[in-house]
């Protein structure tokens, strides 16, 4: 395993294990709120945990499914009718951008295993 799972073989690959952690860490680096910022509303549904990191203005949502299947939940305490905006998720498809309600409150899907990271706006 050590001939092909090492970072020689894993650097010019952007799907590889090295380009994943890369891909979090440069954009822990970009969003104030993520490096710096405050942790609110944490809530935990059955196995999806969620919470958002705030900086000033600038607003992180952060939902991890640990379920061995697809999973959905409810985030509230958004701002109302907050555009959610992906910015970097661990499966094979990309969560589409979703927006809040009035209520502040939007429904977050994922794929078994998986996370999801969304800009505020």
């Amino acid at each position: 395993n050590v001939a092909t799972q090492n970072v020689a073989a894993q650097a010019s690959n952007p799907d590889s294990l090295l380009g994943f952690y890369k891909t979090l860490i440069a954009l822990r680096k970009q969003r104030k709120s993520l490096n710096s910022g405050n942790y609110q509303n944490a809530t935990v549904s059955g196995n999806v945990l969620s919470f958002e990191r705030q900086s000033d203005a600038e607003r992180t949502l952060v939902v991890l499914n640990y379920n061995g299947s697809a999973s959905s939940t409810i985030v509230r305490s958004l701002p109302a009718n907050a555009k959610l905006t992906p910015l970097a998720v661990g499966s094979t498809a990309l969560p589409l951008a979703t927006n809040a309600d009035a209520n502040g409150v939007a429904t977050i899907n994922l794929n078994a295993k998986s996370f999801a990271i969304y800009q505020v706006n």
